[in-house]
């Protein structure tokens, strides 16, 4: 990893004992354990109660919303945010956000150039958790396979909300209007959007954002002229992970077959919508007036008709 002269981090992994899964700490192995291998894991019965409770954890429900979530530091964070307006702001630039750990991430990823790189390839990340990620997924291969489909994914929480959107069909209803969506993240994204009026606005033009990264993004592109450029070409983007997709899809030519067809996608998120649409039957649903589309970017230039503000629903 890359850090400032005399400063030093020293990280160390822990790994299961039934497969080459690694975390940074003790808990996320004994929860890999319970989750992975509970149907053959001898610990089972064994198991502490406070590792039962780290695997399903009591709701804490906010008091002024029906927002939840089984973390208390979430919960006094959205208290903050959404019905306080609290924010932290770095006192080296203009950047700020309502979550304290984010203005220390931006200071050392921004201000103090600290990196967690990966001893195996060039990725970085500036979080160790998301090293441990690309770890697990990209040289070790860990996936979470659906017991339904062929569906994948490298996060336990994507593959819940697979089953839950694509096989249970559970959709969380807003109690104000009649939108709905498999995601309770994208039903509070509605409520704040559409009833509360709530948006991070530039301050130097009129763009306003639903999410403060959205936000920040629009700056460093459109204020700062912030661009990735292709070394093999004259692609540029504003987005990294854009470059990347570009680069293996154009140069390196890989491609994402589907295990059901014969189709091929030049993006993982085109072969989960692929999977979805054709062989789910899934639709992406206007918020505002309801109208289905079989592709996402359909959907988005559809929003732009009803208002150009609401295009980050």
């Amino acid at each position: 990893m890359v850090l400032p002269s005399g400063v030093t981090i020293n990280k160390i992994l822990h790994t299961c004992d039934r497969c080459p899964f690694q975390a940074a700490k003790k808990s996320k192995i004994i929860q890999h354990r319970l989750v992975v291998h509970s149907t053959l894991s001898p610990y089972v019965s064994n198991v502490p109660s406070k590792a039962h409770r780290a695997i399903n954890p009591p709701l804490l429900p906010c008091d002024k919303c029906e927002y939840s979530t089984p973390r208390s530091d979430r919960l006094n964070e959205h208290k903050k945010m959404v019905h306080e307006g609290v924010r932290h702001h770095c006192d080296q630039c203009d950047f700020s956000t309502p979550r304290r750990e984010k203005l220390t991430t931006h200071k050392m990823v921004t201000h103090e150039g600290v990196r967690f790189t990966c001893e195996l390839c060039n990725f970085s990340a500036i979080r160790m958790d998301k090293l441990t990620h690309h770890r697990n997924s990209v040289h070790i291969g860990i996936r979470y396979p659906c017991d339904i489909c062929g569906f994948s994914s490298t996060r336990k929480d994507k593959l819940k909300q697979h089953v839950q959107s694509v096989h249970e069909r559970i959709r969380h209803n807003c109690d104000q209007c009649d939108f709905s969506s498999p995601r309770k993240d994208k039903l509070s994204t509605h409520k704040m959007v559409i009833h509360e009026g709530i948006r991070f606005t530039c301050d130097l033009c009129n763009f306003s954002a639903i999410r403060m990264d959205k936000l920040t993004h629009h700056r460093n592109s459109i204020h700062m002229g912030v661009r990735y450029p292709c070394d093999l070409c004259v692609f540029s983007t504003t987005r990294k992970d854009r470059l990347k997709q570009h680069i293996e899809s154009i140069h390196e030519k890989i491609r994402y077959p589907c295990d059901t067809c014969g189709y091929q996608a030049v993006r993982k998120d085109k072969l989960k919508e692929h999977i979805m649409v054709v062989h789910h039957g899934f639709k992406f649903r206007c918020a505002l007036c309801g109208e289905e589309f079989l592709r996402q970017d359909k959907l988005t230039k559809h929003k732009k008709t009803h208002n150009t503000q609401l295009l980050l629903l």
